[in-house]
């Protein structure tokens, strides 16, 4: 045996030779397990649900839509029906996202 101390050590089954020890204070794995990381985007998530496809039964057929188109559809359905909340809701998502093409379109064709 390399480096005999004053007294014999038998090596064996859970008798690890002295020199491959640990040392004292010292752990067998110092940075630890790394901590598991989680990184959840809100957006893509938001995004991933929106864009879920759905079976609908749709004047006795089914088709396959996409849940924002649902519920667009379902906000439309309201506002016809006479809820105020949902048509000016409405409204408001026209002329932000519709504003924009008209207007481009009326100086295209003037």
């Amino acid at each position: 045996m390399r480096g005999k101390k004053n007294q014999e050590y038998k090596v064996g089954y859970r008798k690890p030779p002295t020199q491959t020890r640990f040392k004292k204070g010292q752990s067998g794995n110092p940075s630890g397990r790394p901590k598991r990381v989680s990184i959840i985007d809100p957006g893509m998530l938001l995004e991933g649900i929106d864009n879920e496809e759905i079976n609908v039964v749709e004047n006795g057929k089914r088709k396959r839509m996409p849940n924002a188109e649902i519920e667009f559809r379902q906000l439309f359905t309201k506002a016809l029906k006479g809820d105020l909340g949902a048509a000016r809701h409405i409204f408001n998502m026209a002329t932000e996202y519709l504003s924009p093409e008209v207007e481009a379109a009326a100086t295209t064709n003037s």
